[in-house]
């Protein structure tokens, strides 16, 4: 899967909890980024960073979510697999566009 978005853009990815094999061992467990001085932090963990970051994103829960804690907007983008979408059984991704000091966060519901 990650090589077929590989194709459409820059991917960047963290490991999960269920990942075995040869991708548990190609991927981070957390990644730490900067984009147009916009600082994010991207991890399958479950705990929020409240350490300056701008963006914590994270996906264990798999429970697809957009809110604000203080000034750090936090996302988790659900589940792309119906079976482990929770609660609402239907696959979503996370949508983020950042240009200068401008951020976009939507979810997308398939």
């Amino acid at each position: 899967m990650l090589t077929e978005l590989g194709i459409i853009s820059e991917v960047i990815a963290v490991s999960g909890n269920m990942d075995t094999g040869l991708l548990s061992k190609k991927l981070n467990e957390e990644i730490d980024l900067e984009v147009d001085g916009v600082k994010i932090n991207i991890s399958h963990k479950t705990e929020i960073p409240t350490k300056g970051y701008h963006i914590v994103i994270r996906g264990h829960t798999h429970k697809p979510v957009i809110n604000s804690f203080g000034k750090t907007l936090f996302i988790n983008p659900g589940s792309a697999n119906k079976e482990k979408s929770i609660p609402i059984k239907k696959p979503s991704v996370a949508i983020l566009e950042i240009d200068k000091e401008n951020i976009d966060a939507k979810l997308i519901f398939i």
